[in-house]
């Protein structure tokens, strides 16, 4: 069965439901499980975790999540083929680290919107946290600029330096805690593109960002993954970036897919009874979606 078939019986619709279709089943699911969007939630019942808010995200990407994502073909589908045998080697995802890496073929869109903008506009690229490999994408491109990594995990500071090598490629590695620490003065005001991937929340997300931004040179583009729907303080975020002097340029709509996994939620029986739901819908909806942000390219605005 489809993807897109699996979602249309998880929302109550008729398999072949148009993406349009299954925007609007789960919207009534949403609507009939009383999920208000997260923000308006009354928490003082509940603990850290709102099973809600689970539900609700899931519910929202679910009708993308029934897209078949186009198979790549030619030279794509062999950087996808080797990016995938590199990142067998990468180390486990780290909850410390809150990691959550996109699929290759993310990875590899992501490096060619990147790419694109460098063909214009050469220069040094940071990627500020880099678990989904987008520096690796670059060299497998064959971007001949200076690649940065600054990143706190040394097992993927290590591991991205090594993969590198086998591509003939340098990774410069920088260990760096964006919430205490400045960014390399080797890189501030050099770089054509930073490239982040950050936690989904206003603090987390405005100093990935922010550091990124002090790496970037007159003509620098920010390149930033996130959903509205992931993070739920993206319009704060810009309207930020704007008192910074970042305008956005554009979006590319649901560019990134991460594969989720029932081991990423614990305890999803104790979440389906709490939200009053059959545990196995809850079990089947997790591995039928996908989480998917888009990307948002921002440069300085002109009165900087």
């Amino acid at each position: 069965m489809s993807g897109e078939d699996r979602v249309a019986q998880l929302l109550g619709l008729e398999v072949g439901a148009s993406e349009e279709a299954l925007r609007g089943g789960a919207e009534a699911k949403i609507a009939a499980l009383g999920l208000e969007r997260p923000a308006l939630f009354d928490t003082s019942d509940v603990g850290e975790e709102d099973p809600r808010e689970l539900l609700w995200w899931l519910l929202r990407m679910a009708p993308a999540s029934g897209r078949a994502p186009a198979a790549p073909t030619g030279e794509d589908a062999t950087h996808v083929k080797t990016l995938r045998a590199l990142l067998q080697t990468r180390p486990a995802a780290d909850a410390t680290y809150l990691q959550m890496p996109v699929d290759p073929a993310s990875t590899l869109a992501r490096a060619r919107q990147v790419a694109a903008h460098l063909a214009e506009r050469p220069g040094p690229v940071v990627a500020v946290g880099d678990d989904d490999a987008t520096t690796l994408a670059l060299a497998l491109l064959g971007v001949k600029e200076e690649l940065h990594v600054v990143d706190l995990d040394p097992r993927l500071r290590a591991w991205l330096e090594a993969a590198g090598r086998e591509l003939g490629a340098t990774i410069h590695t920088h260990a760096v805690d964006v919430f205490e620490d400045a960014a390399p003065a080797a890189l501030v005001g050099r770089c054509a593109a930073a490239i982040t991937d950050p936690i989904r929340s206003f603090e987390a997300t405005l100093a990935f960002l922010e550091l990124g931004a002090a790496c970037l040179g007159d003509a620098g583009r920010l390149f930033w993954a996130d959903h509205p729907d992931w993070n739920l303080e993206l319009e704060v975020v810009l309207r930020a970036l704007g008192d910074r002097g970042l305008v956005l340029e554009r979006v590319e709509e649901a560019l990134h897919r991460y594969p989720l996994e029932e081991r990423m939620f614990p305890d999803l029986e104790g979440k389906a009874a709490a939200l009053g739901v059959d545990a196995r819908w809850l079990r089947e909806l997790v591995a039928s979606v996908s989480g998917w942000t888009h990307l948002y390219v921002l440069g300085a605005s002109p009165e900087r």
